[in-house]
């Protein structure tokens, strides 16, 4: 057994450490061991490589598979475009799952909801399905079918046009709603009627919302 080539030659080097790592073709692999049954320098090199990739294997924490891995793989290997996984979303009215009141009373009999960041993950601010727009939770009582509510919505943010389930009022705490033709600004109060139909609200530099409402509003299709 001999030396073909120096040790240090910087392409065999390469192939090796291409074999060790399994990311040669199977005629190149041929190839290749038939060179290493003749050269004692690429045979030790390639052992000393295989012992780093190992123990690189072994550093590496074992990851599950994300959802639907290998039908992406099989798709991309039939040349198939594969249909774009579904984002899950919050609703658009969150509050259909808030429990009752946002915290347990203290014995007189009151709630608090303390002002919060709304920064702040921990804040009590929950995303809906509407992009930009925010809810906090302030009191719910499901008896009476009413939530009073904090809503934020990103400059830009729109929502839904919705059935009223019952009746509502809204105060702008903070910037800018347009209902419909109708722009509200810090200070206006609206209310409607159960039953009445909001078209999409939107906002043009972001608001802060004041809301009481039902737990049992309808969002309607867009053309609605």
């Amino acid at each position: 057994m001999h030396n073909s080539h120096p040790p240090t030659d910087d392409d065999h080097y390469a192939l090796l450490v291409e074999h060790a790592m399994g990311r040669l073709s199977a005629a190149s692999v041929d190839e290749l061991d038939q060179h290493l049954t003749q050269c004692s320098a690429c045979q030790e090199e390639l052992k000393l490589i295989r012992g780093v990739v190992e123990r690189l294997l072994e550093s590496v924490p074992v990851v599950e598979p994300s959802p639907g891995l290998w039908e992406r793989i099989t798709a991309r290997i039939h040349g198939i475009a594969p249909r774009p996984a579904a984002e899950a979303k919050p609703d658009v009215q969150v509050w259909h799952k808030w429990a009752e009141g946002s915290q347990s009373p203290d014995p007189r009999g009151f709630v608090f909801a303390m002002g919060e960041d709304p920064r702040d993950a921990a804040s009590g601010w929950e995303p809906t399905g509407s992009d930009g727009v925010v809810s906090r939770r302030l009191f719910v009582d499901r008896a009476a079918d009413r939530v009073t509510m904090l809503v934020r919505m990103d400059p830009g943010a729109s929502y839904p046009a919705h059935r009223h389930g019952g009746d509502e009022d809204c105060f702008v705490l903070e910037g800018d709603l347009w209902v419909g033709d109708e722009r509200l600004r810090r200070g206006d109060y609206q209310h409607a009627d159960a039953g009445s139909i909001h078209p999409e609200q939107s906002t043009e530099g972001g608001c802060l919302l004041f809301l009481v409402s039902s737990l049992h509003d309808e969002i309607l299709p867009a053309s609605a």
